[in-house]
Order: structure tokens, then sequence, then C-alpha cells
């Protein structure tokens, strides 16, 4: 569904689901999920051209505890977060 809205343009319908999804990783205390969620959410803000908070999102996304396997997605949010900065 966020890929579609992404798509559509629909910004702030995908802000609203990513917000939604990192509320419910926050109530599961999943460090992976919360990792996830932040780094979609702050992909979406990117695209809104809120960078402050896109930074913020990425950041959280990168406090997933070490060693957990996941050297892809950090490289993702690495690269995203680097987005930020142009």
């Amino acid at each position: 569904l966020a890929d579609t809205l992404t798509q559509l343009g629909e910004y702030e319908a995908e802000l609203a689901l990513w917000r939604q999804e990192l509320a419910a990783a926050e109530v599961n205390a999943d460090p992976r999920h919360l990792s996830l969620s932040s780094c979609n959410l702050g992909e979406t803000l990117y695209h809104m051209g809120r960078l402050e908070e896109s930074r913020g999102a990425l950041l959280r996304a990168l406090e997933e505890p070490p060693g957990s396997g996941r050297d892809y997605s950090i490289a993702i949010v690495i690269n995203n977060l680097g987005m930020t900065e142009l």
C-alpha cells in the first residue's frame, strides 16, 4: 500500500501509514521492526522535503542493536541519511 501511495504522490496518507506502523513497533518493542519502520518513515519525510524530520527518523533506524545481521539494511539507512544532506 505504501508503495502505491508513493507512486500516486499521496505522501500525507503514506506518512500516516508509517506513523501507525511505527506506533505498533513501539508497542511490541521489536528493535528490527522499529528500525524498518523508522527507515520507511524517514524516506517518506525525505520525499516530502521535511529533511530535519527525515534525518531524525533515519538516525533512529540506526539504533538497532549491533550484531543483528542487518548490514544491508544499515547501508540503506546510511544512504538515505546521506540524501538528506544534499
